[in-house]
């Protein structure tokens, strides 16, 4: 899918800059930092339980995507990052 023809995500994920984005999922320490978003060391990446490999690549596409943008390019995705980015949380964190 091009980020042009879904500009709700584009917009959403566009607007996680400069942020972490982390797959908070207990459930899930491989993709996701295996703890909840209400977990109160969420915020601290020593104490994650998992790899957030899916907050990475976000993270990756929307860096791509901004530098892209910069020089009038494009960027593709695969559409199951739309079905997770509902899931993904983008945290600020001091």
């Amino acid at each position: 899918m091009q980020f042009t023809q879904g500009k709700d995500f584009k917009n959403e994920l566009l607007a996680t800059a400069g942020t972490t984005l982390v797959y908070a999922d207990p459930d899930d320490s491989l993709l996701g930092i295996g703890m909840s978003m209400n977990d109160r060391d969420v915020c601290d990446e020593e104490r994650w339980r998992g790899g957030n490999i899916l907050g990475s690549v976000l993270t990756e596409i929307r860096n791509e995507l901004l530098s892209r943008i910069m020089v009038g390019g494009s960027i593709s995705v695969y559409s199951s990052c739309i079905a997770v980015m509902s899931v993904v949380v983008s945290l600020w964190c001091d």
